[in-house]
């Protein structure tokens, strides 16, 4: 008999999971399973958790939002051959949910893929330094909205576009100088309002509209770089870049990278799937090729 470990968020998806809890146990073992059940009681909890345990398990489940994925993600990747990974989203954005074409609104529907999935897909995993996130790294404006209030997660390019077609909203924009170099040895050296380097069709609404098809395994993630405008020409240019998603802007970078360097002479605040991931002057953000399989 196989053995499954089930890690959920007792309150994830505003407590939505507590009347699907025992379907989705009884889904898990009608096909076979032997479910050890572990609820997170605190931040950091199910990577401890799955860190300690989840090498003795043939699959490893998650309920919950893009947090506790990333929590258990980084726990499996420090078993040298970690378990088949199953997800049931549960929380408020799920942006690595909508790049798999995972159910978002049916809980029961996604148990059935960990059970009876259509693949099992190896996918890329981004690195930052020695922390692992599954689908974005980000750092300036409005970053801190992603960890402070997951609501408004996905909405904040959006909100974004709006802040800056706000004249009088211009003062509160500051700019973070930083230097980024590339695996092929591009060197930008700027003064920026917000950078992202992402694994996922979009993130928080934005899409790299005019770019090739976004693979999730193909060892390369997108960056997307937005200059601080000079004047109020930029200003607005960069306003309907954001608002219409385009990518072509020439106050907007966009890079297909292995890795990245991004150096700067005070500490940047960044936000890893959507949580505060701390402040540094200096992180080098890799790609892990293929680095887990997930049941989709």
């Amino acid at each position: 008999m196989q053995k499954m470990l089930f890690v959920y968020n007792p309150n994830t998806g505003g407590g939505r999971l507590r009347g699907k809890l025992m379907q989705i146990l009884c889904e898990f073992t009608a096909a076979g399973y032997l479910v050890t059940v572990h609820p997170t009681a605190a931040k950091g909890d199910a990577l401890q958790f799955t860190s300690q345990h989840a090498s003795a398990y043939d699959i490893v489940g998650c309920c919950g939002g893009d947090g506790t994925l990333n929590e258990v993600v980084n726990g499996l990747l420090q078993h040298e051959v970690p378990p088949v990974l199953g997800y049931i989203p549960g929380g408020t954005t799920n942006d690595f949910a909508s790049s798999l074409n995972l159910p978002k609104t049916d809980m029961m529907a996604a148990a059935k893929r960990i059970v009876q999935p259509k693949k099992f897909f190896a996918f890329d995993v981004g690195m930052f330094d020695q922390r692992a996130f599954n689908y974005v790294a980000a750092f300036g404006a409005f970053t801190d909205v992603a960890y402070g209030t997951p609501q408004k997660f996905k909405n904040v390019l959006g909100y974004f576009a709006y802040i800056l077609e706000g004249i009088q909203k211009l003062p509160t924009l500051h700019p973070w100088h930083a230097v980024i170099t590339t695996d092929d040895g591009q060197t930008i050296e700027d003064d920026f309002i917000y950078g992202m380097v992402s694994n996922s069709t979009s993130v928080a609404g934005f899409s790299f509209t005019g770019q090739k098809k976004v693979r999730l395994d193909d060892g390369l993630f997108e960056a997307v770089l937005l200059r601080h405008p000079q004047n109020l020409g930029e200003f607005r240019e960069l306003s309907a870049a954001l608002v219409s998603h385009n990518i072509t802007s020439p106050s907007l970078t966009a890079l297909k990278v292995r890795s990245i360097v991004v150096s700067a002479p005070k500490p940047i605040s960044w936000t890893l799937d959507g949580e505060f991931g701390g402040a540094y002057e200096q992180v080098e953000i890799k790609v892990r090729q293929r680095a887990l399989k997930i049941c989709i």
